[in-house]
C-alpha cells in the first residue's frame, strides 16, 4: 500500500473512529505525530497491498469493525477481497471456456460480458483459444485482474482526499 493510500485509510478510520486512543492527541501537532508514525507502520506492514485493494478493505472493515482494525485484521480483510477477486477471475475463465467450447457463435451472450471484455483485451478468441492449443487460463486471469484494478474505487478517492483535508 503506497503512503498516499495509508494516508487516506488512516484518516477514513480517524473519522469513523475517533474516540480510538491513537487519535487522542494533546494538540494538532501531537495528532499529526501520532498519524504519521501510524501511516509508516500501516505502509511498512503492508508493502504487497495494492492500493485499489486497500480502499476494498477499509470499506469491509468499516462494516464489520466496532473498533478501529488492527493490521492484521486490516490484511485479513485484505486477503479476503482477494482471493473473491480471484476466485471470481477463475470462475469467469471456466464460463468463458466452456462457452467457446460448447457455444460457436453464441459465445458472448454465453460467458457474460465481463469475461467477453477481458477476451478483447487479449486480442479475442484467437488469442483465448488458439487452435490446436489450450486456452490461455493465466493470461485471462492476469488480465482479469489488470482489468479490476482500473475500475472505480468503492470509496470515492476525491471524497475520501476531501474528507481528510487533501485536494
Amino acid at each position: 500500500m503506497t503512503k498516499e493510500r495509508a494516508t487516506e485509510v488512516i484518516g477514513l478510520f480517524a473519522l469513523t473512529y475517533p474516540y480510538a486512543e491513537i487519535f487522542k492527541a494533546a494538540d494538532a501537532e501531537d495528532l499529526k505525530r501520532k498519524q504519521a508514525a501510524l501511516i509508516g507502520v500501516w505502509t511498512a506492514a503492508l508493502p504487497d497491498l495494492e492500493d485499489w485493494v486497500a480502499v476494498l478493505a477499509a470499506n469491509l472493515c468499516l462494516r464489520r469493525c466496532k473498533y478501529m482494525p488492527t493490521v492484521a485484521e486490516f490484511k485479513e480483510a485484505a486477503e479476503e477481497i482477494q482471493r473473491k477477486f480471484e476466485n471470481e477471475a477463475h470462475e469467469a475463465f471456466i464460463r468463458a471456456r466452456d462457452a467457446v467450447a460448447c457455444f460457436p457463435g453464441k459465445e458472448e451472450k454465453m460467458m457474460g460480458p465481463r469475461a467477453w471484455t477481458v477476451i478483447q483485451a487479449m486480442g479475442g478468441l484467437d488469442a483465448f483459444a488458439p487452435i490446436g492449443k489450450s486456452y490461455d487460463m493465466y493470461r485471462f486471469q492476469e488480465t482479469y485482474m489488470a482489468m479490476l484494478r482500473k475500475m472505480p474505487e468503492t470509496l470515492p478517492a476525491k471524497k475520501l482526499r476531501e474528507l481528510v483535508g487533501r485536494k
